[in-house]
């Protein structure tokens, strides 16, 4: 329930941040920024870098994996020999991953198309 509280917590959080950037950008003294390239690239990792937690998680093994949710999917991992449901050790970081890639593709939709 504690990481259901906190994925409302921060749903909520970009909400207040795209409704902030969306009247922002009504403003007569508005000027636009370009993307940067890396903005692609970031978004291509993030999406495969998922995939990968999927395919690994339903398969029994896991992926090594980058940025903050190395830490989380790590500790999963040495829960999983003292867990007596080793595939429930890794479904609260796996959740968390899920959701910042589709917070990731929110933001990535309002910035590039909106």
């Amino acid at each position: 329930m504690g990481l259901g509280v906190f994925l409302v917590a921060v749903t909520m959080l970009f909400v207040a941040f795209t409704a902030s950037y969306l009247a922002r950008r009504t403003a007569a003294d508005w000027a636009p920024v370009p993307l940067p390239e890396l903005f692609w690239v970031n978004t291509a990792v993030l999406v495969a870098s998922s995939a990968a937690l999927e395919w690994g998680r339903r398969r029994g093994v896991h992926a090594v994996h980058l940025t903050g949710g190395v830490g989380a999917l790590a500790y999963a991992l040495r829960q999983v020999d003292r867990h007596p449901d080793p595939l429930g050790a890794v479904e609260a970081p796996a959740l968390y991953w899920h959701f910042v890639d589709a917070l990731w593709l929110y933001v990535f939709a309002v910035l590039a198309f909106l």
